[in-house]
């Protein structure tokens, strides 16, 4: 079937941002004697803002710290450098021609993250990307987040195309299995530095600009 429509993810899809998060939550525990590992945080990559927090507060549990997490977190992302992150500096190579040139040929674009509207929002806005996109869809919406597919069932609905005709753009195994379930297309963008298992996705691209000749 004719691909009528693309959905993204958006965090290491659009945005290089897995890195730079891994290294934010790495500095957290390393105040409180805790080293978050590279696999511990695997395990987030795809979920939504809450079950991610819920995880680390597992891993914060499993040391023995008895202090409120989400209180001495939320106090810690209240710095003004998270605030005044400019997320156009870790725009991913090839984002914006290839956006433009499915617009162009007519493509139906949405954008379906498991992040918070406001993140979301905030990265559009510093990238320079609402435009291209007919609908702006977060896993916080939904009760499950990925790996269920409510939200690329409830994106391919909004867009009014059939989820077999639609081609989803994912990097996490979260992501790849609720586009999978949701019966679209996967193009997984790769992801080797932390370990992603890919294998389920029906292509690997290097960089975004591949979906052009897909």
């Amino acid at each position: 079937m004719e691909m009528k429509a693309v959905i993204f993810d958006m965090d290491g899809v659009l945005i290089d941002s897995e890195i730079v998060y891994i290294e934010w939550e790495k500095e957290f525990f390393r105040q409180y004697g805790i080293e978050l590992s590279d696999e511990a945080y695997r395990k987030t990559l795809g979920h939504s803002d809450s079950d991610v927090e819920e995880a680390l507060e597992k891993i914060w549990r499993a040391y023995g710290r008895k202090e409120d997490f989400k209180a001495l977190r939320e106090a810690y992302y209240d710095a003004p450098k998270f605030h005044d992150m400019d997320y156009s500096m870790i725009l991913n190579d090839g984002v914006r021609e290839t956006l433009a040139y499915l617009k162009k040929m007519g493509k139906k674009l949405a954008l379906a993250s498991s992040s918070s509207m406001p993140e979301i929002e905030k990265v559009l806005g510093d990238c320079g990307l609402a435009e291209y996109f007919q609908a702006v869809v977060s896993g916080e919406q939904f009760d499950e987040s990925k790996p269920n597919p409510g939200i690329y069932l409830y994106t391919a609905e909004e867009l009014g195309v059939l989820p077999e005709a639609c081609m989803a753009v994912e990097d996490s195994e979260a992501g790849i299995a609720a586009a999978k379930a949701a019966g679209m297309y996967v193009a997984a963008k790769r992801e080797e530095r932390f370990r992603v298992d890919q294998s389920q996705a029906d292509t690997v691209i290097e960089t975004l600009r591949e979906l052009i000749g897909i």
